[in-house]
């Protein structure tokens, strides 16, 4: 991911700040659901639970940065993936 991306991304995040707490969760289900959508498109269906599982520690590791930067607080959050369900059809 090139230094662009991300500093698009991080636009579009303080503009919903910009906006209020409504428009912020807004923004981050957004996110929320698009990642979904590309992690569906980019990878194989039997790929899908270890992929979730390393974005799901992924986003632990940065909710353990963004707390110390922004709160002064340190804790790690380590989140796992136990289990991955899918329902066919």
């Amino acid at each position: 991911m090139n230094v662009a991306m991300k500093n698009q991304m991080n636009s579009w995040f303080e503009q919903a700040r910009a906006e209020g707490p409504e428009s912020t969760r807004e923004y981050l289900q957004y996110i929320a659901r698009t990642l979904g959508l590309q992690v569906a498109e980019a990878t194989k269906p039997d790929e899908i639970p270890a992929e979730i599982a390393v974005i799901v520690e992924n986003f632990g590791k940065g909710m353990t940065a963004g707390t110390l930067i922004h709160h002064g607080k340190y804790g790690v959050l380590d989140l796992n993936v136990f289990q991955v369900h899918r329902t066919r059809p």
